[in-house]
């Protein structure tokens, strides 16, 4: 089997277990986002306005994420060696560029340089890009 097609198709979680915990990971993961962008949206336009409701979307959110982080986490614990591998490579190189993103943004803002409207979003945003396509490659590279 061709490497890419490999490193694509996910070939490292090998068990029923991983590919389950793997699904859910990934599926806390989406209703987090959900969340927030339906969390961000509602406070942005002031569809609520209700400081009460206001801090129950904030903690659902909230609970969400630590929920996601609880299921990635037991993805990790039961993952084999070479996949546990794979993602700490991926995270690593993903933190890296967001940690330089972050810093460069904040020094231009604090001169005065307004790269971006917001660069908070653009920084994690490439920080999922970058662990997203640094998976596939180091799926590949480790296969």
């Amino acid at each position: 089997m061709n490497k890419w097609k490999q490193a694509l198709g996910n070939s490292c979680y090998e068990n029923k277990r991983d590919k389950r915990n793997r699904n859910l990971a990934i599926g806390v993961y989406l209703l987090w986002i959900a969340a927030f962008v339906v969390s961000h949206l509602s406070i942005k336009k002031g569809w609520i306005l209700d400081p009460w409701a206001i801090w129950a979307l904030v903690l659902g959110t909230l609970g969400l994420g630590i929920a996601m982080f609880q299921t990635y986490r037991r993805f990790l614990i039961h993952a084999d060696e070479l996949t546990r591998k794979i993602e700490l490579e991926s995270l690593a190189f993903a933190f890296g560029v967001g940690l330089l993103l972050g810093v460069t943004a904040w020094l231009l803002e604090t001169a005065g340089i307004e790269i971006f409207k917001s660069s908070f979003i653009i920084t994690i945003t490439a920080m999922l890009l970058t662990y997203s396509i640094s998976l596939v490659i180091n799926s590949w590279r480790m296969q």
